[in-house]
């Protein structure tokens, strides 16, 4: 089968995961052909129209946002929704110049899209329940996005317990993505200052911005890193900070299970979906500063409290996140949508 994966960069994890999703199909016999418009082209998709699909597609697979422009009748269409970002929750986080964005374009380039998919796929609960509330005929399948387990897991040797009270190394938290306000990045330095210096935080530039925390004392850039970094990050960090707003399904999260550490993070859109709390993470309330602190700092008092929450993590990745998984229900989805 051969599948064409179009997209339109846009610097975060739907770049990230149809790569992944590229590479498991070949390992499976098809053909995963992929096609990257640059970032610019977002705010006119429907120029994508002119590329022409790779000479026998069976099955086009796109992002929400980019589905009309990548259509090419009579080739089935596959609309992926990694991000409802119509979402008037994600008003607040945006300026006025991307609500405007959003709401007059955005949602208009979505409709599209489902209008045109033969299929329709959320790749959480929380992002079928976003989109059946506001495009009601909609039905789309949940698919749980996945990660390659054989290369996120957990580190070779266990991790160290910090032991800043002996003057040893502080506690090390991590945080992963875009510095981005839907994020969370603007509480990111409220918290560390509660936290003090017993506890470090280290944090990537993401895919799309390569700015820093500035001010913040006990934190520290990782700067954009490859697979393998970003694989040792996770091995060497004790525990990921990510207080995101809105997330379709938290790759950061997914991949941080995997190598079997635990998370703290906000209880908005998915990401009870992605953490057990008070097994594989702590969930606490969106925007509550003094409640991210105090979860870190109980999981720092309590290491083999903080040890089984990792191994229990794994599992839970092992179960929930797996990349073969997800690769084998979108085979059966690519099947069915082919199907006179």
């Amino acid at each position: 089968m051969r599948v064409w994966l179009p997209l339109i960069s846009t610097g975060g994890g739907a770049d990230v995961l149809t790569e992944a999703l590229r590479r498991a199909l070949e390992r499976r016999g098809h053909e995963g052909i992929p096609y990257l418009a640059a970032h610019h082209n977002q705010y006119f998709p429907w120029g994508q129209r002119r590329v022409p699909a790779p000479p026998g597609t069976d099955v086009v697979v796109t992002h929400s946002w980019f589905g009309a422009g990548f259509h090419r009748p009579p080739v089935p269409l596959v609309v992926i929704e990694h991000l409802f970002t119509p979402d008037p929750a994600a008003r607040p986080h945006r300026s006025p110049a991307q609500s405007l964005f959003h709401e007059v374009l955005v949602r208009r380039l979505v409709a599209s899209s489902y209008r045109r998919a033969a299929a329709t796929v959320a790749v959480s609960d929380a992002t079928r329940q976003q989109i059946e509330r506001h495009f009601p005929a909609v039905r789309p399948r949940v698919i749980r996005n996945g990660v390659d387990l054989d290369h996120f897991r957990p580190p070779p040797a266990p991790r160290a317990a910090p032991s800043p009270a002996a003057g040893g190394r502080p506690l090390r938290l991590l945080f992963v993505g875009n510095l981005i306000r839907r994020k969370g990045v603007d509480l990111l330095p409220p918290i560390m200052a509660a936290l003090g210096p017993d506890f470090e935080l280290l944090y990537t530039s993401g895919l799309r911005t390569d700015t820093r925390l500035e001010r913040v004392a006990n934190a520290r850039s990782l700067g954009r890193l490859d697979r393998d970094g970003m694989r040792r990050a996770y091995w060497e960090a004790d525990l990921l900070l990510f207080p995101s707003r809105m997330e379709g399904l938290p790759l950061a999260v997914m991949e941080a299970a995997a190598c079997g550490l635990p998370a703290v993070v906000s209880d908005a859109s998915s990401m009870p979906e992605s953490v057990v709390d008070g097994t594989t993470g702590r969930v606490c309330p969106a925007d509550d500063v003094a409640a991210f602190a105090a979860a870190v700092r109980a999981l720092a008092a309590d290491p083999p409290a903080l040890a089984a929450m990792g191994a229990a993590a794994r599992r839970f990745a092992e179960r929930a996140f797996d990349l073969e998984r997800m690769t084998a229900e979108y085979i059966d989805l690519f099947e069915e949508v082919r199907r006179p």
